[in-house]
């Protein structure tokens, strides 16, 4: 269990950085790119998805 806790906290630690370069690149070279942004923004989707069942899982493994 406690293998689980700490692999689901790095997971989410290189998503939340994955989250903050595309946040940095959409608003920062794409912002005048529009293909690009729409790229950076599907991605950001994406990551945000995922970060989110890593907290629903994160959540669920400290209530265990």
């Amino acid at each position: 269990m406690e293998k689980e806790i700490v692999l689901t906290y790095h997971r989410l630690q290189e998503l939340e950085a994955e989250l903050e370069r595309l946040e940095e690149e959409l608003f920062g070279d794409a912002a005048s790119d529009y293909i690009r942004a729409g790229e950076l923004t599907d991605q950001k989707i994406v990551v945000e998805d995922r970060l989110m069942q890593l907290y629903a899982e994160e959540e669920e493994l400290n209530e265990g």
